[in-house]
């Protein structure tokens, strides 16, 4: 009796063992607590680390969902809202915006423009954390971070406009299920493409009886037809021009009487020329045998370009042109994400300074946070970003993404719905100039156009590594949250006297 109690216990201790040995730490689910003073009041919060599994009809696994959670606990479940927030690409994890702007950490940068410091991934209390208004969950896309298919799942499902949206939502339903946060108000948070996927996300939502109160859209990309540089779309030629405009004037490119105007000022006159003048040279181009000395003149007026260069380019200065051409004297190109950030030309072959700079730090950064703060181990290696070929599907109009019918559907069928669109003057990834564009095409009705409202910023694409871009995003975010709280309950209390 003793020896088969023996046996049974040995069988039970290689089993334990075993079991260890074969269970990925990536299944763990770490919680942790921690405190953070917000406009001045004390706010104690839970951080979630882990994973929400998807299965299909059958009960098999087809993904797991990375994610990172942050609940107040100074007010009771439920009753503060509920912001999912992601990036884009596609193919880009949420640690940007977790670690850029929204979480109650934020990486340190060396100076106020959003450099990296000299040495170390430091990351400091964020001070305009949106933890102060909102409940915070970030979500890694299928393929992105941690987030991975399920053993056996082809990956490649996932990747495209209807399968990404899909799966976020199923992700979304069994987080609010799980969490106990079925009534809470929910807001979605989405950057650049993230932007697109929010609204199409908002669409399917509202199909499926969950109520989105607010979308913040951050650098967003709602159609493609703006921001590609075909043969035959002369659009971004257009919408671009004001934002090399304002990157000239920041070099100290420009003649005076063009340096010396305030950068709004500069913004609008070149807005002017590209959306008259310059389209209306384009729509003929094809018919006209060399470029007009006009044209010729504002181009180098407002871009800071030799006259020489714009001959060369046939007056159609693409996003690449212009990032390489404008500082070649010394040498150096500007950024994409955030042209203030300029770097060396390496053999020819352009890399992204303000990208280099950002993912120097942020990365690092992310990983020490979720080992040492949040005590979360994985054995997977996180992916900020990755390249992979996507399906736009349904959301393609004349072969562009485009998802503006889709942003007027979701206001049209809930008139409650408010649209917070966040731009920097210094993005040459989505520019400005082609959101506004597209924003004065979604065709509201007039009582609904209220509903979006458009904030500029002094940044780039990620408007937010700047302090003071950063402050002022917190600060337009909680009073965006507030309105559309506030116009929420008097829309409820309305149809509530109606019944």
């Amino acid at each position: 009796m003793k020896r088969n109690t023996f046996v049974i216990a040995a069988l039970f201790l290689i089993l334990f063992m075993f079991s260890s040995w074969h269970t990925e730490p990536s299944d763990q689910k770490s919680v942790t607590w921690h405190s953070i003073f917000l406009d001045g009041k004390l706010i104690d919060y839970k951080a979630t680390a882990g994973y929400i599994p998807l299965t299909d009809v059958n009960g098999i696994l087809v993904a797991k969902i990375f994610y990172t959670a942050y609940t107040s606990l100074n007010a009771k479940t439920g009753q503060r809202p509920l912001t999912f927030v992601f990036n884009g690409g596609p193919g880009s994890a949420s640690l940007w915006l977790h670690m850029g702007s929204f979480a109650p950490v934020r990486v340190k940068f060396k100076t106020e423009r959003g450099d990296p410091p000299a040495a170390g991934y430091p990351y400091q209390d964020n001070s305009n954390s949106w933890l102060g208004f909102t409940d915070l969950v970030f979500i890694d896309p299928v393929s992105t971070g941690y987030s991975r298919a399920g053993d056996g799942i082809d990956p490649h499902k996932f990747y495209g406009y209807d399968q990404d949206i899909r799966s976020i939502a199923d992700f979304i339903q069994s987080y609010l299920t799980q969490n106990n946060r079925l009534g809470s108000s929910v807001f979605m948070v989405g950057e650049s493409y993230g932007a697109a996927r929010a609204v199409g996300l908002t669409q399917f939502l509202q199909n499926r009886q969950v109520r989105v109160s607010g979308i913040t859209l951050i650098s967003p990309a709602l159609n493609y037809q703006l921001l590609n540089f075909d043969h035959q779309n002369d659009q971004p030629y257009i919408y671009y021009l004001p934002t090399y405009a304002v990157t000239a004037q920041y070099h100290h490119r420009l003649a005076p009487s063009l340096q010396n105007l305030t950068k709004e000022e500069l913004f609008k006159q070149a807005y002017f020329f590209a959306t008259h003048t310059y389209a209306r040279y384009l729509s003929h181009r094809r018919t006209t045998a060399e470029l007009p000395k006009k044209i010729l003149d504002s181009l180098a007026s407002f871009t800071g370009l030799s006259r020489k260069v714009i001959i060369r380019h046939k007056g159609m200065i693409r996003d690449n042109d212009f990032m390489k051409e404008l500082l070649l004297p010394k040498d150096e190109w500007v950024g994409c994400f955030d042209s203030r950030f300029t770097g060396p030309e390496k053999g020819g072959r352009y890399i992204d300074p303000s990208e280099v700079n950002i993912r120097s730090l942020f990365i690092p950064a992310f990983d020490t946070y979720m080992h040492q703060s949040l005590e979360y181990d994985n054995s997977l290696p996180y992916l900020a970003t990755i390249t992979v070929a996507w399906n736009y599907g349904t959301a393609q109009i004349n072969g562009y993404l485009n998802v503006l019918g889709t942003l007027k559907t979701i206001v049209t069928n809930a008139p409650e719905l408010k649209v917070n669109v966040i731009c920097g003057y210094y993005d040459l990834a989505t520019p400005l100039s082609a959101t506004e564009c597209a924003l004065s095409h979604i065709g509201l009705p007039e009582g609904l156009q209220k509903n979006i409202k458009l904030n500029c910023y002094d940044s780039g694409h990620m408007v937010y590594i700047s302090q003071a871009a950063n402050t002022k995003l917190q600060a337009n975010g909680k009073q965006f949250y507030q309105d559309a709280l506030n116009d929420l309950t008097a829309r409820s209390k309305f149809l509530a006297q109606l019944r």
